[in-house]
């Protein structure tokens, strides 16, 4: 879910995270049965598929694998190694490889060493923790076989996102002020469909892949509670793995202000949770 330039420590909690990914969850599985069709009806039992950014591995292995069609396997990779080992662990499943992959790097032909090029890849919620998108979109592509497919749903952008920025302004958080701006979109501040379609469609121009489907979303976030909130903001930080004992405290409060604040303009009938999102499908052309 992050790149390896910024240093697999500071990545989620993996228990943690799967706790509170419900809602990702039910996105994602909306994103797949919007597109899955697109992919055409070609007989698939040997290709192998890749989902980059798997996470914890439950979504691959639930959600994922079983609205897939019949494939000779699934590689599942994050740039996390504690992800990685969790999913290894918790989710494993013999069409299932989980490995790790750093979708940011300027170099992925290890990676294709190992395991070959992809007939299709697949990416939910992971792309809007890079700032370089524009190297993750040429590395998608150079993954995937010529005439190959990819199904991408990301966030553009979100409170969460915004106030990770603000996170960067914030005096008792400048120590990891690159931490939090490494995993910052260009799109954080882009609002109007029109720029954010004109941004993808440049990078996927860029990569040298060819749209079919390329659409904003608006993602709709709702939480039980204010705690359920606070819980899923402090499982999404960067920061709350990496901060001191003594520092925990202060990043719980900060948190904990923001999402008041969210609560008391839902409580009045706005919608500060919401957010927009990339979905794309796209393929490699055979020449």
């Amino acid at each position: 879910m992050f790149s390896k330039h910024e240093t697999t420590s500071s990545t989620l909690s993996p228990g943690e995270y799967v706790v509170t990914n419900e809602m990702q969850r039910e996105k994602n599985i909306h994103a797949l049965e919007l597109l899955e069709g697109s992919f055409g009806s070609e007989d698939t039992l040997d290709h192998q598929f890749l989902d980059v950014g798997c996470g914890t591995g439950d979504f691959t292995r639930d959600c994922l694998l079983p609205r897939c069609p019949p494939c000779r396997r699934i590689v599942a990779a994050d740039v996390s190694e504690d992800m990685v080992q969790y999913a290894r662990d918790h989710y494993a499943h013999p069409k299932i490889c989980y490995d790790v992959l750093d979708i940011a790097s300027e170099d992925v032909s290890d990676f294709i060493e190992r395991h070959g090029e992809f007939d299709r890849v697949y990416s939910f919620f992971c792309f809007h923790w890079m700032r370089n998108q524009e190297q993750v979109l040429k590395n998608v592509a150079r993954l995937m076989k010529p005439g190959g497919g990819c199904l991408l749903f990301f966030n553009a952008s979100s409170p969460t996102m915004r106030f990770r920025k603000i996170m960067t302004t914030m005096e008792r958080w400048q120590k990891y002020r690159e931490i939090c701006a490494s995993c910052l979109p260009p799109t954080v501040d882009l609002e109007d469909k029109e720029s954010l379609i004109a941004y993808i469609k440049g990078l996927l121009m860029s990569a040298g892949l060819t749209p079919t489907t390329c659409e904003i979303l608006r993602v709709e976030r709702t939480y039980s509670s204010l705690e359920h909130l606070i819980r899923s903001q402090m499982a999404l930080n960067r920061l709350t793995t990496i901060v001191t004992e003594e520092e925990r405290p202060l990043l719980l409060r900060d948190v904990t202000e923001q999402a008041a604040k969210w609560w008391a303009e839902m409580e009045a009938g706005g919608s500060p949770l919401d957010g927009q999102a990339f979905l794309v499908h796209a393929f490699k052309p055979r020449s």
